[in-house]
């Protein structure tokens, strides 16, 4: 029996009841109440389950044919999609049909980390209902966020109790935003012994261990299964500051009333960074609008408002000193209506495209954008002025890659697109049908097939080339293929689960030993075996 990714021609897996049992990754004891499902990747076929007895021990009968993926999971651990049948690793997404039975695979889940701690005032009493949020960071297609991995809320003791995390690092957030008494009253400010208003001060947004900014914080290190307590976190005191805007239309001119304001706190030196909870106060008739909660630091303005069934949309600098701001305008700009057209160069044939493009924009701040691609290959999308768009074409077929991006005599593949630019010139988008194919065998170590291992082609250098990463699934027998592979120079990663070091980095090369150097000329086949990457301790 063999198991085929959908990437290479493979013949077709056979079953028609598929068995196995599920243990615990380090005692390799088995695991009762875990609930097995068998998920199919056709539209409108549904998917199958059932729970593991007290043997650890499952069975799905009478399996429809079809392309189908594992998802495995259990209070208290990790879920997973990837097993074993005998030595053999199952990869992610495979096909069966109902003949021949599959028997003796066996899935391992990895117990989860638990952090638990106490959110207090600076005075040690305990602060109930504040929101404490763990992020991890992510990098991806050259950008740097930081994505919600668990949050709780403390209870009247100050306590919280985040489960279900995976080991890593993170930043622990201790969110507070008290709530008012009397939602509509006017805060008086407090006085000092001569009548004169103080400094508004309050308990902010306070990173562990004890910091108002997330460049100075401390990350947490778990462990698979790991349970940490002690990870408590003082409230910080802090002068808070009110910012008065005045938003301008970009296209009438006038004042805009109640326009959509978010304010992103960056991350040190970076342009990435979180949102924050704040309190915009609208008073009728005025022709501003007041922020106030904000601590000093250095922020993105978000403003996005509608006028006449037009969005106005922009991004905005600032950084907050220790007084506040009483007069800060600013212009919220229509979104620019770029069209476009595909372009397919090269003599070779596609196999169909399932094209999908997707604008994604340098900042962690604002989403993606995937625009409708008409039959003849033209396209419309909305692009924000102050933002810069990297452009991606997905599900190609056959050795197709993404070539360049022009506009006018300009190009803008590697440079990205600034939304800033007159788009009095249509984008065009420029595939190519001559990319390369690699065809190649993954190793362990020990020189055995790294069966069900993942392939990832990187670029080198990234910077520039953000469009060239491609990645594959290898079979039973280590064996991959790539395809639509542009010309460049590469390194030829294999690993199984998670990547063993951070293929997005600037320097991949300097952080990711190892791997198989490549050049890849126009059109070429090639190849290639390469050896497991070692696991980062």
């Amino acid at each position: 029996m063999r198991w085929c990714v959908l990437l290479l021609l493979c013949p077709t897996v056979w079953a028609s009841r598929i068995e196995g049992v599920v243990v615990d990754s380090s005692t390799l004891l088995p695991l009762k109440r875990v609930q097995v499902a068998l998920r199919p990747l056709v539209a409108g076929a549904t998917a199958q389950a059932t729970e593991t007895d007290e043997h650890g021990h499952f069975s799905l009968l009478d399996i429809e044919g079809g392309k189908y993926s594992f998802l495995v999971g259990r209070d208290g651990y990790l879920p997973t999609s990837i097993g074993k049948r005998g030595g053999v690793r199952i990869p992610a997404v495979f096909n069966i049909s109902k003949a021949d039975d599959l028997t003796g695979i066996t899935f391992q889940l990895q117990r989860w980390a638990l952090v638990t701690g106490k959110i207090k005032y600076d005075d040690a009493e305990p602060a109930t209902g504040v929101l404490v949020q763990f992020y991890r960071e992510f990098h991806t297609r050259g950008r740097t966020g930081f994505a919600v991995a668990g949050s709780d809320r403390t209870n009247d003791l100050g306590e919280y109790r985040v489960r279900g995390l995976a080991p890593g690092e993170y930043f622990v957030a201790a969110i507070y935003n008290q709530s008012r008494l009397v939602p509509d009253a006017t805060m008086q400010p407090r006085l000092d012994p001569n009548g004169q208003p103080l400094p508004e001060t309050g308990y902010t947004t306070t990173f562990f261990p004890h910091t108002t900014a997330m460049a100075e914080a401390s990350t947490v290190k778990l462990s698979a299964g790991q349970e940490v307590g002690g990870v408590d976190i003082y409230l910080e005191l802090a002068r808070k500051l009110r910012v008065r805007l005045t938003v301008s239309s970009g296209l009438s001119g006038q004042v805009l009333r109640q326009p959509g304001i978010k304010f992103v706190q960056l991350i040190g030196a970076s342009s990435e960074g979180l949102p924050i909870d704040l309190t915009r106060t609208y008073k009728p008739g005025a022709p501003f609008t007041d922020v106030s909660g904000l601590t000093p630091g250095r922020y993105i303005i978000i403003v996005d408002a509608i006028e006449k069934d037009s969005r106005l949309i922009s991004r905005y600098p600032v950084t907050l000193g220790e007084a506040d701001i009483d007069d800060l305008s600013l212009i919220a700009k229509p979104e620019k209506i770029w069209g476009g057209s595909i372009i397919t160069l090269g003599d070779r044939q596609s196999e169909g495209q399932g094209l999908r493009l997707t604008f994604e924009p340098r900042s962690a701040t604002n989403p993606g954008l995937s625009p409708e691609i008409d039959a003849d290959g033209t396209f419309h999308v909305s692009l924000i002025p102050d933002e810069t768009y990297d452009i991606y074409a997905d599900g190609l077929s056959g050795d197709t890659y993404l070539r360049s991006v022009r506009v006018g005599e300009s190009e803008y593949l590697a440079s990205g697109l600034a939304g800033v630019i007159a788009p009095d010139t249509r984008i065009q988008v420029i595939l190519s049908t001559e990319g390369s194919k690699i065809v190649g065998a993954a190793y362990t170590e020990q020189g055995e097939f790294a069966s069900g291992a993942t392939v990832a082609l990187i670029p080198t250098p990234p910077r520039g080339h953000m469009q060239a990463y491609r990645g594959a699934s290898a079979d039973e027998y280590g064996r991959f293929q790539i395809r639509g592979v542009p010309p460049g120079q590469y390194r030829l990663y294999a690993f199984l689960d998670e990547p063993p070091c951070d293929f997005y980095s600037s320097d991949p090369v300097a952080v990711c030993p190892g791997g198989e150097p490549m050049i890849i000329e126009p059109g070429g086949q090639y190849g290639v075996a390469v050896r497991m990457a070692k696991q980062s301790p």
